[in-house]
């Protein structure tokens, strides 16, 4: 058996290691010593290899930089594993070289290509969150009364930059975030979708759709009949979602702040088919 381990960076590899190696459900069992490393207990599982990437190293212009792991369970005779990140085994191309060469791709385009809505589509999306948020109908809504008050304060922050002259290559910013903290080598990619997200384009002067953050996480959405370029003049397979009508917005985000993107989960899952079928 094979099992696959989201998390982000942050957090200790001997935290999941210790859990799934162990099966102890609070992840510092008393008998992990000083370094967080397991030590005189049965191990059920052992660690075949880890990586942390992000989809911009797919080529695909959003930050979600996460750890992915992989852990086998071990037979009986071989019960006495090893440490974590000192694996007897491992995954072909389960490192962050082999990865590189098998799937990683050049960034060429910027967070624009994810503005894909019309202007009835973003009409009809501002239309919905003043609905939701008791606001008046209005023969033209304005980005500034659909937002919470510390959005607009970030909001007039971007226009002072813009109107000083300043030059920035960013487009599409969480405006749920002052522009000062805001990293210079991450600005032509989306920033990582959290669940209070509330993304903006600059140079559009919109809100961007639930749907349209949803492509950036990977998957095909059809927005009518709008087609999406693959990069070869072509346009990539969709399927039609109108989440505008099926989910609250805080719903969609709490899916995809919480979610995998595609490229990350889809080549990690496609290297453990290829060890399970090995084996």
């Amino acid at each position: 058996d094979l099992v696959l381990h989201e998390c982000v960076p942050g957090v200790p590899l001997t935290v999941a290691d210790n859990l799934i190696r162990t099966g102890c459900e609070d992840g510092s069992p008393s008998n992990v010593d000083s370094d967080g490393v397991t030590n005189g207990s049965e191990a059920l599982y052992e660690l075949l290899g880890t990586v942390v990437t992000s989809p911009v190293n797919f080529g695909v212009p959003c930050h979600r930089r996460r750890r992915y792991s992989c852990w086998r369970r071990l037979a009986a005779r071989d019960s006495s594993a090893s440490a974590v990140g000192t694996a007897s085994a491992h995954i072909p191309g389960f490192n962050s070289g082999s990865m590189a060469e098998m799937f990683y791709k050049k960034l060429v385009a910027s967070s624009k290509i994810f503005l894909v809505a019309d202007a009835e589509q973003v009409s009809r999306y501002y239309k919905k969150r003043a609905a939701d948020r008791s606001i008046p109908p209005q023969p033209l809504l304005e980005v500034l009364d659909l937002v919470p008050a510390c959005a607009r304060a970030h909001l007039e922050a971007w226009d002072a930059i813009l109107a000083s002259g300043t030059e920035t290559s960013a487009d599409i910013v969480c405006v749920m975030q002052s522009p000062h903290f805001l990293r210079p080598q991450s600005i032509e990619a989306l920033p990582a979708l959290l669940t209070s997200s509330l993304m903006y384009s600059l140079s559009a002067r919109r809100l961007l759709l639930p749907e349209e953050l949803m492509l950036a996480m990977g998957l095909h959405i059809q927005l009518g009949g709008n087609n999406i370029p693959d990069g070869d003049g072509g346009a990539m397979q969709t399927f039609e979602l109108p989440l505008a009508e099926r989910l609250r917005e805080y719903e969609v985000m709490r899916l995809l702040g919480n979610g995998m993107h595609v490229s990350q989960v889809g080549s990690a899952l496609l290297l453990l088919l290829c060890e399970a079928l090995r084996r």
